[in-house]
């Protein structure tokens, strides 16, 4: 793994896509478990694989999404 997984949650989270990257890795984990992987081995496998499908997303997209966050952010504050 490139990034750890420490890493990998705090930059899904600032994508907004760590619930949807959350669920698949415990479906992985689940569907190991199931086929007869060690605890410890199905989740090392499981969070590859979901560092694997989810990655980083291209720096232009991020700072686009920061800035319609910060919009949002912005305009919802009422004196």
């Amino acid at each position: 793994m490139t990034e750890s997984k420490i890493q990998a949650t705090e930059r899904l989270r600032a994508e907004a896509r760590w619930p949807e990257a959350s669920q698949f890795k415990d479906k992985v984990l689940r569907e190991l478990r199931t086929s007869g992987m060690t605890k410890a081995e199905a989740s090392e496998k499981a969070w590859a694989e979901m560092i694997e499908k989810y990655p980083p997303f291209p720096l232009a997209e991020v700072e686009a999404k920061s800035e319609a966050v910060e919009v949002r952010i912005q305009g919802s504050c009422q004196f």
